[in-house]
């Protein structure tokens, strides 16, 4: 399964989730928006943040790349272009929708005066973006739970936990056998960014992370 068909994957999911409110996803027309507000709807949490992105990152999580990890159209290697279409847009789009309007808010970045996100730079190289964005609080107790509930889920047909699972094993066994895939690095990529939650027993601790260090040596 290509990268983009994983993301139409959990995307679908998703949208099935106590935490995606059907009326937003639903009133936004572009695929980019409802990307960017998927990754923001597992973010609700008080407790939680979505972290700098970086480009890299995103335009794994936008579908942008083929199964290689190249990029499907060679216009969005532009970070203007990029950030044109998959970062300005969606936000506008998402701050104009009623519906979306309701529960989420973006900020201005005083520093550059851009709407919803900042950017983070390397020199004179954007490298990164920071969301800027709150949600509306909720006294819906009903609410609450079913998103306290979501946290301590896990399905097990979902595509992109099934690939982090897989990943977790190989990582575990080596140096006996198999080899990361693109596929399984950006399964890996959607549990450090809190997307996707492996279960108790599989933890990302020392011990994993050592061993993803010499499968990168």
């Amino acid at each position: 399964m290509r990268r983009l068909q994983l993301i139409h994957a959990y995307v679908d999911y998703s949208a099935g989730h106590a935490q995606i409110n059907h009326h937003s996803f639903r009133s936004l027309k572009s695929e980019h928006s409802k990307r960017l507000y998927t990754l923001l709807s597992r973010f609700k949490d008080t407790k939680t943040k979505l972290h700098q992105q970086s480009i890299e990152s995103l335009h794994g999580l936008y579908g942008l790349l083929d199964e290689k990890g190249k990029l499907l159209k060679k216009s969005c290697g532009q970070n203007k272009v990029f950030i044109d279409r998959c970062i300005k847009k969606p936000i506008e789009e998402m701050a104009n929708s009623t519906d979306v309007l309701k529960e989420l808010r973006f900020l201005v970045d005083e520093e550059t005066g851009n709407f919803g996100f900042k950017p983070i730079y390397h020199g004179k190289k954007i490298i990164a973006i920071e969301f800027l964005y709150q949600w509306v609080s909720s006294n819906n107790q009903a609410e609450k739970q079913a998103r306290e509930a979501l946290a301590e889920e896990t399905v097990p047909d979902n595509p992109m936990l099934m690939l982090a699972r897989e990943a977790y094993q190989i990582v575990m066994a080596y140096p006996l056998e198999g080899e990361l895939t693109d596929k399984h690095k950006l399964a890996l990529q959607a549990v450090s960014m809190g997307i996707v939650t492996l279960p108790e027993d599989m933890p990302m601790d020392d011990t994993f992370n050592r061993k993803m260090l010499q499968m990168s040596a």
